[in-house]
């Protein structure tokens, strides 16, 4: 842990109001709700806000441990308009600290323009485009995941270890809805959920395979699988994994954030590439197995005892690099490997002894 020299005691006296920034995208949001838990925990009366860009902001409406949700626009530091703008809402909540969760120069620059006096962030590489020239207690962490790096943030404020809480947000509506969507499906009380996609092309894993996994889970454990999408262009991967599984696998509705985590709360098992949903999951104490191909699972991985996270080849570099990045990460990922790792997790949760089967290709029928 290094603070740089312009840290001081002061901002640890129990800073009335604390603003985290911490723009996008969803599953980085997720991955900074403990630091919000950790600080609401410490100072029940504190005001805190939340600076989030409004892509992510469904997540963080209505969350009880947030007294201020402060929502821009994408692409707002373009514009010196909203700049103003921002600044003026800033100093009106008059933080006397900053938390700055993003590490990047627009996420510190909002930090600096809020007229904090004290403004925690990242030193070393995670501090990224200069960012740690706007923050004055800077924070060097030393844990690998980017939940527990996250964190350490709170480290100046003398919050260090113990448990780490996401209190994922519920609304009665959003229950309701995924009570529905179920029934509608004809599901019962056991199932897996799916998400196939990802933000990139290189980290998604072939969708007639996720289809054979849904098979499987379905003849060896009898779990129906729900599909889960995100963008109108997932829904092609669904298709073809619906077309593999056998009539194993189902498609959900357009759900939003909030649904999702409505369903995730209801599910046996979650699967899924380094995406969104995977990270939300798992903040949902949802039994977790993530596929990792370009981005390194033991820092993104899903967060949680009862998770694995499945990566055999990384490829080479300091720094991912998804965008660049080719399919062979991922598709050195066997069906196998999914299929054993459902098996170990589904036997540990239900003490059963896992089946013995072999994973073969879709258009085979599985051996038991």
């Amino acid at each position: 842990m290094v603070f740089s020299k312009k840290s001081s005691p002061d901002p640890f006296r129990s800073p009335r109001r604390i603003l985290i920034v911490r723009l996008r995208s969803p599953g980085d949001v997720v991955h900074t709700w403990p630091v919000l838990s950790a600080l609401r925990i410490r100072d029940p009366h504190a005001q805190i806000a939340w600076l989030v860009e409004e892509n992510s902001a469904g997540l963080l409406s209505g969350h009880g441990g947030i007294d201020r949700l402060m929502i821009v626009k994408k692409g707002w530091m373009l514009s010196p308009r909203a700049v103003l703008q921002l600044r003026r809402r800033l100093l009106a909540f008059a933080p006397d600290l900053t938390i700055d969760a993003q590490g990047l120069l627009k996420s510190a620059f909002a930090a600096w323009i809020s007229g904090a006096r004290y403004r925690i962030g990242f030193d070393g590489p995670e501090a990224r485009e200069g960012s740690r020239f706007f923050n004055n207690v800077r924070v060097l962490p030393n844990s690998e995941h980017i939940v527990e790096r996250n964190f350490q943030l709170l480290e100046p404020l003398g919050i260090v270890g113990g448990s780490l809480a996401f209190d994922l947000p519920e609304r009665e509506i959003d229950g309701r809805i995924a009570e529905q969507t179920l029934h509608d499906l004809g599901f019962g009380e056991s199932f897996a959920i799916m998400h196939l996609g990802a933000s990139f092309e290189s980290k998604r894993w072939p969708a007639d395979r996720w289809g054979a996994v849904a098979r499987h889970l379905k003849e060896q454990w009898n779990l129906p699988t729900l599909l889960v999408w995100e963008r109108k262009s997932e829904r092609r991967l669904v298709k073809t994994a619906v077309e593999h599984s056998g009539g194993s696998a189902f498609c959900a509705p357009k759900t939003s954030f909030p649904e999702l985590a409505a369903l995730l709360r209801k599910a046996t098992l979650f699967l899924g590439s380094d995406a969104n949903p995977l990270h939300l999951a798992a903040a949902a104490n949802v039994p977790c197995i993530g596929l990792f191909g370009p981005t390194l699972a033991r820092r993104n991985g899903p967060y949680g005892e009862m998770s694995i996270a499945i990566q055999k080849r990384f490829p080479a570099g300091v720094r991912p690099q998804p965008r660049r990045a080719g399919r062979e990460p991922m598709s050195a990922i066997e069906l196998g490997d999914v299929c054993d790792s459902c098996d170990r997790l589904l036997g540990k949760l239900s003490g059963e002894e896992p089946p013995i089967s072999i994973a073969i290709p879709p258009e085979r029928k599985n051996v038991a």
